[in-house]
């Protein structure tokens, strides 16, 4: 049995690949908890399992499942292997591991910096994205790339990966790599307040950008900054020569801010009514 467990595009992606595929297994689809079958900014896994004619399952009904092989491509709980009878756990996730294990995969690398981040295919243990590395994909994080962007990335190339690694997973004809101790990073959900977000604006202008970039996601939320709504930002040549966080200037479209050590250019997100 080949169970697709998850969310969103990526999910959607695996699904019909699977279900297309050469491969001797049934087919089934574990949702989110909050997939409730509606397409939305994302589609709904659960609608497309119901219009390929695949069974959605309940994750107490695969314990007991011989030969099970469950993907795990966003899902929304914890896995416990010590639960199942007979199954291979893989979960795809958003980050290069050993670093930014747990949630908030598309703001953190971001707000620290990074230049790359990339997914992680591995086996599931009992801890949080600690199980052994099967294979990755890297890619760059570009210097205006937004949270969005990079979730986007990750589902393109989880996608590219799942596929390349079907049949050789399905065999488990694939060797695997322990994590290591160094670099480990984790994030949990409260390291970020996503219901109070707020932009430090004593900080250097790298770092200010940096914030603003990380909590950009339009479907979810955008970075406010003097109660105005900021949709992008721009480090600019003129150094700060005002307290950090002053307005040095300011129209219907831009709002320019003095930072630690250079100004920034803010683009106000303009709504029509």
């Amino acid at each position: 049995m080949i169970c697709i467990a998850g969310k969103n595009q990526v999910a959607v992606d695996a699904l019909e690949f699977s279900a297309t595929a050469r491969h001797n297994h049934e087919l089934c689809v574990l949702p989110n908890r909050t997939d409730r079958g509606i397409d939305n900014w994302q589609p709904s896994l659960r609608a497309r399992a119901t219009e390929l004619n695949i069974p959605v399952v309940k994750l107490d009904e695969l314990y007991s499942i011989p030969d099970l092989h469950l993907f795990s491509l966003e899902y929304d709980q914890i896995l416990n292997p010590e639960r199942f009878s007979n199954a291979t756990l893989i979960n795809c996730h958003f980050s290069l591991l050993p670093k930014y294990k747990g949630v908030y995969t598309a703001a953190w690398p971001i707000i620290n910096g990074e230049t790359e981040s990339g997914i992680t295919l591995h086996l599931i243990d009992r801890g949080i994205d600690t199980g052994p590395i099967i294979d990755q994909k890297r890619f760059s994080i570009e210097p205006n790339d937004t949270a969005r962007c990079i979730y986007f990335r990750c589902m393109q190339h989880a996608t590219e990966l799942f596929m390349s690694r079907f049949q050789s997973l399905l065999a488990n004809n694939f060797d695997v790599i322990e994590q290591p101790a160094n670099d480990s990073t984790y994030y949990s959900r409260t390291s970020i307040d996503y219901s109070n977000l707020t932009i430090d604006l004593n900080q250097t202008a790298f770092a200010i950008h940096n914030q603003i970039r990380a909590f950009t996601f339009k479907e979810f939320q955008l970075p406010i900054v003097n109660n105005v709504t900021i949709q992008s930002s721009l480090i600019t040549c003129d150094r700060s020569i005002s307290r950090p966080g002053t307005i040095v200037s300011e129209d219907n479209h831009k709002l320019k801010i003095a930072s630690i050590d250079y100004d920034l250019l803010l683009t106000k997100h303009l709504t029509t009514e």
